[in-house]
């Protein structure tokens, strides 16, 4: 029996995704089976179990990809100078204010129902976002761009929790105000709350 080449390989397996895409796309992550991504490929189940040990685990990477995918977009943005905060900062911008540019999946996490699968797979991508970003928060802190008294995981987990609620609320079209009037204040209250307090002045320390 020939050997298959990795390149192949790697053919099947981005059909693959892109089959299970196509049908997030259109029917969401809830109301997408295994089933569905199968007659979407034009594949077998051992197929698809050659590449993926399940339904979840290629949520999981599809997950991963679109994450990097609006990251990358943020970072070809800015300045190469720009440092972890900025990065970090303008990547919440988009996320915050700009529900077009929020990475897909995180948008599909507020179609999700609530069965055992779908709640390990929500579970996943909540830890990989913690797990990206933290490391950088810490980057940004020690390099004096971020207030250091904060908590690197769980300041990523609120901001992506505040992302979530507001793909939330926009998907079902329930806003009294709007995602972008919403995400704004909120960009304003972790800016303010991250900031770095400046040491006092010469002239505050003789009023003192």
């Amino acid at each position: 029996m020939p050997k298959v080449s990795e390149a192949h390989k790697e053919q099947v397996r981005r059909h693959l995704l892109d089959a299970a895409w196509r049908v997030i796309e259109r029917d969401g992550v809830d109301a997408t089976t295994t089933r569905a991504i199968l007659d979407e490929a034009d594949m077998s189940a051992g197929a698809l179990y050659s590449y993926f040990s399940s339904k979840g685990e290629l949520l999981r990477v599809l997950t991963e990809e679109k994450v990097n995918e609006s990251l990358t977009l943020v970072a070809a943005e800015g300045r190469p100078d720009e440092g972890e905060s900025g990065l970090l900062v303008r990547f919440a911008e988009d996320l915050l204010t700009r529900p077009e540019r929020s990475p897909s999946l995180t948008l599909f996490r507020a179609r999700m129902t609530g069965d055992a699968e779908t709640d390990d797979v929500v579970r996943d991508i909540n830890r990989s976002m913690v797990e990206r970003f933290a490391p950088l928060v810490s980057a940004a802190q020690r390099s004096g761009g971020f207030d250091p008294s904060h908590d690197p995981e769980a300041l990523v987990e609120l901001v992506d929790l505040v992302v979530d609620g507001l793909n939330r609320r926009h998907v079902s079209g329930t806003f009294a105000t709007s995602f972008e009037r919403v995400g704004q204040l909120a960009v304003a209250l972790f800016l303010g709350a991250l900031q770095p307090e400046d040491p006092p002045s010469e002239q505050q320390e003789q009023d003192t």
